[in-house]
């Protein structure tokens, strides 16, 4: 779509926006991995490991740039205790100067932390993101105000991205995983109709009636009345079918 030249100037400014953010950030927090003229390719990696005598992660970090609007680069990828900001050829300068400048801010508050000005648990990154229910709420008692909380930057009085919830623990959330998918039974006692109504060959739909022979041991598919053919002795399935736990 793009043809050859549309392709070679697509990556000609994905590496002019890395090195772009890299040169503006560098001074703040070093720059991984550059070539030898001193320049990086299409992404560039910020090194933050240096924070942690002060008691930073570089999670604190990214959890902050919610507050600020943005959805944090990858980190710890591919250096643990690193970001990874890969600004593509898609996005303006403006935008690129506005993550810049919120970066650089954050750098000013973990200084703050680093200096002792502020507690190294109870401050503006380890309680970050910031949600609309906790500044609205009468209890307030964290060491810094709600508009330094929620409001860390012009743009962010005009257009406001709020966090839908606080900081939560994300290696708990790994190693213990739950479904929070919305409930499939309407899918699933509309699969007859869904059948029925579709102009397939007769081999495409003796497929599909197969295939719901298959899963005839949910509770939720026996409701259905669905015409199986899991009594079908040259249904592919016949055997897995008889001895199939339920879903």
């Amino acid at each position: 779509m793009m043809g050859a030249v549309g392709l070679k100037r697509a990556s000609e400014v994905a590496i002019l926006n890395a090195n772009y953010v890299a040169k503006r950030l560098d001074p703040y927090f070093p720059v991984l991995f550059r070539g030898k003229h001193g320049l990086v390719a299409h992404e560039c990696i910020v090194d933050l490991r240096q924070w942690k005598r002060a008691g930073i992660e570089v999670e604190d970090v990214a959890k902050r740039l919610m507050d600020y609007g943005f959805h944090s680069p990858t980190v710890s990828f591919p250096v643990a205790g690193t970001m990874m900001i890969e600004p593509t050829e898609s996005e303006p300068k403006q935008e690129i100067d506005r993550f810049c400048e919120a970066m650089i801010s954050i750098h000013a508050e973990m200084q703050a932390i680093a200096s002792g000005k502020q507690d190294r648990e109870n401050n503006l990154l380890k309680n970050a993101p910031h949600t609309a229910r906790q500044i609205a709420s009468d209890r307030w008692n964290r060491p810094y105000s709600r508009e330094q909380a929620v409001f860390p930057a012009s743009w962010t009085r005009e257009y406001k991205f709020w966090p839908s919830v606080a900081r939560i623990d994300n290696v708990y959330g790994d190693r213990n995983l739950f479904c929070a998918c919305p409930p499939k039974d309407d899918e699933i006692r509309d699969l007859p109709r869904t059948i029925n109504d579709s102009r397939l060959t007769n081999s495409l739909t003796r497929f599909l009636k197969i295939l719901t022979g298959c899963f005839h041991q949910s509770a939720v598919i026996k409701g259905c009345n669905l015409e199986t053919v899991t009594n079908d002795q040259d249904a592919p399935c016949y055997e897995t079918t008889q001895h199939r736990p339920s879903l």
